[in-house]
């Protein structure tokens, strides 16, 4: 979906977007072109004590379509302490103020590593003990086994490649860094959920934890003060990610077309540009807006489409205790972790001709899950792409069946 984003940046153009622009439409189209930006460290890996410059990585773009842009970065370390050098090795992170010609502004919080000593690419080595590669690509597994070295060789200039050009490798070493030998290897532990927790962490100290989220409350609300609503948690596709709030509140709609008087309190959240959902800051908005709005705890339902049915998988994962149900559309979760969800009543929608994340997805967390003796079942979509939400949210039977569960021992497995 990222190349979605870059795709929406080259169709804004090189028609620069003026700042004394009056109309929304323009507003609209910088709001997008700025989320469409995207900030970069060369490198996000580095050594020595001196931070790496930031710039976006098409600066001539971002100039073309909104002028002049300052960026200012602020460096924290990993007991997220404001920094001006890297004194020491290990994580750093750093809040990067964009500020457009035109006014606007938005941030972006990027990872970066600093190794215990400057690397040297020239000496360095990538070493595999194993090389498997899939089927399809033809190659003789003994052929694999012989020639490691050369893929060594492919890997480490990949790796320095991806130092140069984006954070995920930064994400990557400092999360391995960080961990110890001998846990069991999940998603919800892994390199990038390491790094999810410590920005939450952050965020939260800085003031950066965003409180922005489309909601819909029932009607009858305002009548009974006393009453206490089941609440439906929607997280939204990559396409939604950014600072304008429309197109998720479109989407609350969209869910809703085929429901309009679902009788819950609807809470959309948004992602940032160039993020992922993340479980700790997600738990953090449901207890502020549990406490904000008169909400049945026992009856608070998860869902999510796209890189939202990603998000809904690892949520449930990672809070079972908290839903009565789970609807995970197109996504995909950890098949080691089911034996967590069992006991959570969970409804599965793919399409079969889904290019852009396989039905085998939901497929083998389907099966995961009854292995555990799960609560699971699974509706596929014969002729649907990658939008199936459309035709899930339009199953009438599905709004019957949410809100019939409630929240039970939902125990998390080992």
């Amino acid at each position: 979906m990222r190349h979605l984003l870059i795709l929406l940046f080259f169709t804004v153009g090189a028609m620069k977007v003026s700042a004394a622009e009056p109309t929304p439409q323009g507003a609209a189209l910088a709001t997008r072109a700025l989320d469409a930006a995207k900030v970069v460290f060369k490198p996000s890996v580095f050594g020595g004590e001196k931070f790496p410059r930031c710039d976006f990585e098409q600066p001539g773009e971002v100039e073309r379509t909104l002028g002049k842009c300052v960026l200012t970065p602020t460096f924290f370390d990993a007991d997220y302490h404001e920094v001006k050098t890297a004194s020491k090795p290990g994580r750093y992170g750093a809040i990067v103020e964009v500020k457009t010609e035109g006014g606007q502004t938005s941030k972006r919080f990027i990872t970066l590593y600093r190794t215990p000593e400057p690397v040297n690419w020239d000496l360095a080595r990538i070493r595999m003990s194993a090389l498997e590669f899939p089927p399809e690509f033809g190659i003789s597994p003994a052929v694999a086994g012989e020639r490691i070295g050369d893929v060594e060789d492919y890997f480490k200039l990949q790796l320095y490649r991806a130092i140069s050009r984006d954070t995920d490798a930064a994400i990557l070493i400092a999360g391995l860094a960080e961990m110890k030998a001998g846990e069991p290897s999940r998603k919800r532990n892994n390199a990038c959920a390491l790094n999810q927790k410590w920005w939450f962490g952050l965020k939260k100290q800085t003031g950066n934890l965003r409180d922005d989220y489309a909601v819909r409350l029932p009607e009858g609300y305002e009548k009974d003060p006393e009453k206490k609503w089941p609440l439906v948690l929607l997280l939204h596709g990559s396409g939604e990610r950014g600072y304008d709030i429309k197109p998720v509140e479109s989407r609350v709609t969209q869910m809703l077309k085929g429901r309009p008087d679902l009788p819950c309190i609807v809470i959309a959240p948004q992602c940032l540009p160039e993020e992922w959902w993340s479980s700790y800051e997600l738990n953090d908005l449901l207890d502020r807006v549990e406490a904000k709005y008169r909400v049945d705890t026992d009856c608070v339902y998860l869902t999510g489409l796209s890189m939202g049915g990603y998000g809904a998988w690892t949520l449930a994962t990672e809070s079972p205790g908290r839903f009565a149900a789970v609807v995970p559309i197109c996504g995909a979760g950890d098949p080691d972790d089911a034996g967590r969800l069992k006991a959570l009543p969970i409804w599965v929608f793919h399409g079969a001709k889904d290019t852009s994340v396989p039905v085998q997805f939901s497929q083998s967390m389907v099966d995961a899950l009854k292995a555990v003796g799960g609560n699971v079942k699974l509706t596929i979509f014969p002729e649907a792409g990658h939008d199936s939400w459309t035709p899930a949210y339009a199953t009438p039977e599905l709004w019957d069946w949410l809100l019939q569960q409630y929240r039970g021992e939902a125990a998390p497995g080992r």
